[in-house]
């Protein structure tokens, strides 16, 4: 691998497909490795969906084409924020990522509101996402 690539790694090392729960990154000067452990416990504080949610978003986001899909995942990730404050510590820029990751994926997220993709979906492509911003940002806002 060269530098900047991400490789998904399974139990012993071998490559897997899309879903592991592991990423492994190389960067100059070695192997970092995040935290598979922290995007379980996010997907797990997750939880089901939530009741009338997806119903309230999707209307949201018929009835304003254009600014709907950043809407939707604004609100979206003031709900799984609100769900994830027992893994994540409740640091401002912890939060700030997390829309941040939410308006990047604005796309799963008005898929998921327009009921295209399922809850579980979602929580694992934010999930993700969100573990590998706060690696990238060198993050220290997580739990113990």
């Amino acid at each position: 691998m060269t530098a900047l690539t991400a490789r998904r790694y399974g139990a012993a090392g071998e490559r897997v497909g899309r879903g592991s729960l592991a990423t492994a990154v190389v960067v100059p000067g070695g192997a970092r490795a995040v935290d598979a452990t922290l995007r379980a416990r996010l997907v797990a504080a997750a939880g089901s969906e939530p009741e009338g949610l997806r119903a309230e978003l999707g209307v949201l986001a018929r009835d304003d084409p254009a600014g709907g899909a950043d809407r939707v995942a604004r609100r979206l990730a003031s709900e799984i924020g609100a769900r994830w404050r027992t893994v994540v510590a409740p640091a401002r820029p912890a939060t700030d990522a997390l829309v941040r990751t939410a308006c990047g994926a604005r796309r799963e997220t008005w898929l998921w509101a327009m009921g295209e993709r399922t809850w579980d979906h979602t929580v694992e492509v934010l999930a993700g996402r969100y573990v590998r911003r706060l690696a990238a940002e060198g993050s220290a806002h997580l739990c113990a």
